[in-house]
């Protein structure tokens, strides 16, 4: 999909560089003279890709006027920003290539030119996120094989300079070393048989492995476990434009990197503007430091912005950090920034830019990488002639529908309120059946009944992914109806097709009377307006309003053409 066109409302703005005349850029301070002049470098940033983009529908010109504003209308108002890029992770990189790919099929099957499918913006995935430690620098040199088949046997060792001592085993019954109590115990098979590929090692039989050659046999077990998905990745770079693999073994998305990729200024078609970026990963406002813009968002978001769609975001406040004198001398760089970390929490400002004036570094925290596996998993991985070694990680699998759409609401401590008790489980009401969400949720879809989600305040908290949206869509959730929403999960379900609804204030389901096992009714009026109330009705005969949460009218349109996905294909089309 081509990038959005420049300036479109904005044009007189264009000037030429004084000592490069065919190079341009926007010359936005002759926009607002005193008002921007107040304006902080941020909000500059923003300001400036506002102008660059407004075309009267992503971004109109209401909604410069209101970044120009910032003095009086932050925390006010909502305005969309486009990021001149994009920074993957391989675990959010799958699904956004594999949306790619069948966002091609659907343009083919509609009649377009799937080969027009391309990101809109330059996209960097770094692919490093499945490493696992099989070998360390004390390790047996022959590691258990992951399966399929696909791993080749490491290369041969440097010889090492001094020997291992060996031990008497003292009769483990795990012994792979060569002595007879060992042996003894493996014959009878009393132990090892009961596990299924069980490894067979003994800590007295370990054999050093030379450090270098460590990770050389650690990328080698990660090439044969991730085999497919790195076969995949190095298609997605040759098969879309502006699409670039960074493959394993170079790092994840950590401060090297981030500044090897980053770009400060960029130049597209001999204009010039700010660099700037969003990415799926933790640790991406680490680029912060470098006076590039960039934050994380959700994987939803991260495709939206990748088709050539605005991230939106509340018109923010913006803090200043000024750091004066000189620290001691038993004081580290860390210290500082833990200092500035907890002033930062105690005033609030996790919904705020902040700028830092002089400070050179900073870090950020650091957050899980894997999740657990649900049991209902492996049911599905079965089948697929996976042996149990190749599951691999939860992330791993997050291109493949069936197994994430099987691990939707599959927590063993997700307290349901139709059972009663924590488990993945609920209630098929048709038949009065216990089953766990999927097997339900198939039934319902058989039969052709779509389902509502009863929720909360904050309903989407958390450490919200894409999947956190895609999983209901897939188990045929069509609205949810919740007091309150974390603003990125309620993006994702609209970027999915799902309608985000909303109590009256002071109302909820149990205030209502709702049990979640009426039959709900709702109709959509042609004409959709951001905010406006519906009428339900329940099987039951009560009828209450409902608030629909939809933000602007780009999200009505996405909405309406059934999510992101189908909107960029029909247009494509």
């Amino acid at each position: 999909m081509d990038s959005p066109s420049a300036g479109y409302t904005f044009e007189y703005l264009i000037e030429t560089l004084s000592d490069t005349p065919h190079k341009k850029f926007f010359n936005v301070p002759k926009l607002g003279g005193t008002k921007y002049d107040i304006l902080p470098y941020s909000i500059r940033v923003l300001l400036e890709a506002a102008v660059r983009n407004c075309d009267g529908f992503l971004m109109k010109k209401e909604d410069v006027m209101n970044i120009l504003d910032w003095k009086t209308k932050q925390s006010n108002v909502e305005v969309p920003f486009f990021p001149a890029r994009v920074v993957l992770q391989d675990f959010t990189g799958i699904p956004a290539m594999v949306d790619f790919a069948a966002m091609r099929e659907a343009v083919k099957s509609l009649g377009g030119d799937p080969k027009k499918v391309h990101p809109a913006c330059p996209t960097d995935l770094t692919v490093d996120h499945s490493l696992q430690m099989d070998f360390s620098k004390c390790a047996i040199q022959n590691a258990p094989n992951p399966g399929g088949g696909d791993l080749q046997k490491a290369g041969k060792l440097s010889p090492l300079k001094v020997q291992p001592k060996k031990f008497p085993c003292r009769g483990q019954t795990t012994c792979r070393g060569s002595c007879d109590s060992g042996e003894l115990s493996r014959s009878s098979g009393t132990f090892s048989s009961q596990i299924e590929n069980t490894p067979i090692l003994c800590p007295f039989h370990l054999q050093p492995v030379p450090e270098p050659e460590t990770v050389l046999k650690n990328q080698e077990v990660e090439f044969g476990r991730n085999r497919e998905r790195l076969q995949f990745f190095k298609w997605s770079s040759g098969a879309f434009k502006n699409v670039a693999v960074i493959p394993p073994g170079t790092g994840m998305a950590h401060q090297v990197n981030l500044e090897y990729l980053s770009r400060v200024v960029f130049e597209e078609k001999d204009l010039f503007f700010p660099d700037s970026v969003v990415g799926t990963d933790s640790h991406i406002t680490m680029v912060n430091g470098l006076g590039i813009l960039g934050w994380g968002v959700g994987g939803i978001e991260t495709e939206a912005v990748m088709l050539g769609l605005p991230v939106t975001l509340t018109l923010p406040e913006v803090v200043g950090c000024e750091l004066t004198g000189s620290s001691n001398a038993f004081v580290t760089s860390i210290d500082i920034v833990l200092g500035i970390t907890k002033v930062s929490t105690n005033i609030n400002c996790s919904m705020l830019f902040t700028e830092h004036l002089y400070l050179s570094r900073a870090a950020a925290p650091q957050e899980p990488r894997f999740e657990f596996m649900p049991p209902s998993l492996v049911l599905t991985l079965l089948p697929c002639s996976l042996t149990p070694r190749e599951f691999n990680s939860y992330g791993a699998r997050r291109g493949n529908d069936a197994v994430m759409t099987r691990g939707t609401f599959a927590n063993i401590k997700l307290f349901n309120k139709f059972i009663g008790k924590p488990a993945p489980k609920t209630i098929h009401f048709p038949s009065g059946q216990t089953l766990d969400v999927f097997e339900a949720a198939e039934l319902y879809q058989k039969e052709g009944i779509p389902l509502i989600i009863l929720a909360g305040k904050k309903y989407g908290s958390g450490n919200s992914r894409d999947w956190a949206a895609k999983g209901p869509y897939l188990l045929g959730v069509k609205a949810v109806l919740a007091e309150s929403y974390e603003k990125i999960h309620k993006d994702h379900l609209v970027g999915i097709g799902i309608a985000p609804l909303e109590f009256l204030p002071g109302e909820n389901a149990d205030s209502l009377g709702l049990s979640g096992r009426e039959l709900f009714s709702l109709s959509f009026p042609e004409e959709l307006s951001p905010g406006i109330t519906l009428n339900m009705k329940t099987s039951t005969g009560k009828e209450f309003s409902v608030i629909a949460s939809f933000e602007n009218d780009v999200e009505i349109t996405l909405y309406k053409h059934g999510g992101l996905l189908n909107f960029v294909a029909r247009r494509f089309s």
